[in-house]
């Protein structure tokens, strides 16, 4: 999906979000090829590029085929008080997980986001409205995304940096999606279709819900 579209959808998201007439959703999709900034972004690191700017933190980054995005509009509130570090610690371990049930070993470390043999293969960037996050991570698994880094300095990092691990991208999806309902509750699957339905006619969705 076009990455205005699906920025649109989280936006009206997490309007239902922070109104109480959904549950947490998990949104996967693979985006067309696009460059995006965040809050901190310089412009000495995407020369001659065209960007989206967005909400999110970090740099400038790239999504496209090659690369599953995961956006997470969650109630960070525990037990009525926000508490953002709780989400972020919870995604950051599932992710790991994911990436490491498939036999490798995935880490964080000094640097932001997701790292195996020394590249990094995932970036990771949220946004707050209120009490309602949403943006998320990406995981490369396919050299194919690379193309895309190689024309910037994603988090400010030469492009060489950057690397893919080749997990089935269906199985981490599914394994994220269960790492997180031991925390957060359950998720069921529906399609954007759906989810697009009921933003448009008011209705509302019961329970947690998830985009494969």
């Amino acid at each position: 999906m076009d990455y205005l579209q699906v920025h649109d959808l989280q936006k009206k998201l997490v309007h239902l979000r922070k109104l109480g007439r959904i549950g947490n959703v998990i949104i996967f999709v693979e985006h067309f090829p696009v460059f995006t900034t965040g809050r901190k972004s310089d412009p000495d690191n995407y020369k001659g590029v065209q960007v989206v700017s967005t909400e999110r933190g970090g740099d400038v980054t790239y999504h496209g085929p090659g690369q599953v995005v995961a956006y997470f509009i969650f109630d960070t509130r525990v037990n009525g008080r926000r508490d953002v570090g709780h989400l972020l610690s919870s995604i950051e371990k599932a992710t790991l997980d994911a990436i490491g049930s498939q036999g490798f070993h995935c880490y964080t470390g000094s640097e932001p986001g997701f790292w195996v043999t020394g590249r990094k293969v995932g970036s990771f960037g949220m946004a707050l409205d209120d009490f309602v996050s949403y943006h998320g991570i990406s995981i490369n698994y396919s050299e194919e995304v690379l193309q895309g880094f190689s024309r910037i300095f994603a988090c400010g990092m030469d492009p060489g940096v950057m690397g893919a691990v080749p997990i089935d991208a269906k199985r981490f999806k599914t394994d994220l999606k269960e790492n997180l309902s031991g925390t957060f509750g359950p998720f069921r699957e529906v399609g954007v279709e759906i989810l697009i339905h009921l933003i448009e006619n008011h209705d509302s969705i019961p329970a947690s819900h998830m985009r494969s």
